[in-house]
């Protein structure tokens, strides 16, 4: 799915983790703790040894069980976290959109999609193309007029609205994209454990 496209619009994208390539990374430090534990271990393989290398390699395959877990919930919670943090940016627009019949307010919209290489966000008005998230005014073509327009609004709100957001929110997106991923792979974590029964 593309984003839409609209009069007025923020894009931000953030490097999607490359879970593939993390299983390499993961199975060659297995591969090469298997090297270490190789030559550390005594030439004479006896009973004890053998035991040794079978509970390290069990406990290898159990931590990189772990942690690909951990990468798919990374991977799933960085479009959704994006998601929570634009939608902040976007109230805080709103908040500050000049109002009177609502139609521009009800025209903001947030939309993620999930590239090969990057996870692209978009906050913005009056989609022009695309798909139309349920519930988004369209056809509010004055959206960028307004917003560029520094001239006194009697009901409220402010020219320069979803930049001023934007621009409030600019040094705490990297800090609130990455609680809110944190958060994401929490929730999926807590709820596959519920799911599965423990």
């Amino acid at each position: 799915m593309a984003l839409p496209v609209s009069d007025l619009q923020f894009t931000i994208k953030v490097l999607r983790l490359k879970l593939p390539e993390m299983k390499k990374q993961l199975k060659a430090i297995s591969d090469d703790l298997d090297k270490i534990s190789d030559g550390s271990a005594n030439t004479r393989h006896n009973a004890a040894t053998r035991w040794s290398k079978k509970k390290h390699r069990s406990a290898m395959n159990h931590l990189s069980e772990k942690l690909n877990k951990r990468l798919k919930g990374i991977e799933g919670g960085t479009q959704d976290a994006l998601a929570e943090v634009l939608e902040q940016v976007r109230m805080e627009a709103v908040s500050l959109t000049p109002k009177d019949t609502g139609d521009l307010q009800n025209s903001s919209y947030v939309a993620t999609e999930l590239t090969p290489k990057f996870v692209w966000g978009r906050v913005g008005y009056n989609i022009t193309s695309g798909s139309v998230p349920a519930g988004v005014v369209t056809g509010v073509n004055y959206a960028a007029l307004v917003h560029e327009i520094n001239t006194n609004h009697p009901n409220g709100g402010q020219w320069k609205f979803l930049q001023t957001a934007v621009e409030r929110n600019q040094k705490s997106l990297g800090s609130k994209l990455k609680a809110a991923i944190k958060k994401s792979v929490q929730d999926k974590k807590s709820s596959a454990a519920t799911s599965s029964g423990g």
